[in-house]
């Protein structure tokens, strides 16, 4: 988890995150993981969703829209999409300052990029009790905020 190297540094990040999930998803303290994603020429991400759990399950059904994923455009040499898919294909532009939230079951990738550096902070954030809720232990590697 980035926060435990950085969490000083990263203060600016941790307020914006808290105020929008606050907004989103209610309350006031939250469970994130955050990491950061390097690209150089030619890698990518390619297709996935940050949950596993299947969605059709009762509990995670009623405890989902606790929880969300995101992620801070920090450097690009070359221009970049952050593909995500909703109803359909939808390319999002990556701006330096900007950060996206989606829903944690929203699936999306990235393209080969086509610079020499790309930086990006991506994160998993979720409402204090979602593990409890669920029926989880709350695994050892979030950090509150």
């Amino acid at each position: 988890n980035l926060l435990d190297y950085l969490n000083d540094d990263l203060e600016p990040v941790k307020v914006v995150i808290k105020k929008q999930c606050s907004k989103i998803l209610g309350g006031e303290k939250f469970l994130v993981k955050m990491w950061a994603n390097i690209f150089r020429n030619n890698e990518c991400i390619k297709f996935h969703t940050h949950h596993s759990r299947n969605v059709v399950d009762d509990i995670f059904k009623k405890n989902v829209f606790k929880t969300l994923c995101g992620n801070l455009f920090l450097y690009g040499d070359a221009d970049s999409d952050t593909i995500y898919y909703f109803d359909e294909k939808t390319p999002v532009k990556n701006v330096v300052g900007d950060i996206h939230m989606f829903s944690c079951i929203t699936p999306h990738e990235t393209l080969p990029f086509q610079g020499n550096l790309r930086v990006g902070l991506a994160f998993d954030v979720y409402t204090e009790n979602f593990f409890t809720d669920m029926g989880l232990v709350t695994p050892p590697n979030l950090r509150l905020i």
